[in-house]
């Protein structure tokens, strides 16, 4: 049943726009593959890094703070700044790169 559900999944027109959202954020863009008819005419095409820019842009600014997390107990408020330190921010800004590419 999970087999069935992630074949479902790799078919989906959701999972090819995640895929061509990935292609674009590598500036791999589909204008690459397209081709002029007329031989005499240019083929150049210009390539933009916008895509990569704006997510780079929107992660920064969402993900930029450190959420201010607080707790009444010491002790769980120590296992909360253990939770969410450096290594923590550095894995939601991984993440929310990702998320925003692929959405």
């Amino acid at each position: 049943m999970l087999l069935n559900e992630i074949k479902d999944w790799e078919k989906s027109d959701k999972r090819k726009l995640m895929i061509t959202g990935e292609k674009y954020y590598r500036n791999k863009m589909d204008i690459e593959e397209k081709k002029r008819g007329a031989s005499w005419k240019s083929n150049l095409k210009l390539v933009h890094g916008y895509v990569k820019k704006l997510v780079d842009q929107k992660v920064g600014y969402v993900l930029s703070k450190e959420p201010s997390i607080t707790s009444g107990d010491e002790v769980y408020q120590k296992k909360l700044d253990e939770i969410f330190d450096a290594g923590m921010m550095n894995r939601l800004r991984k993440v929310g790169k990702e998320v925003v590419k692929k959405v």
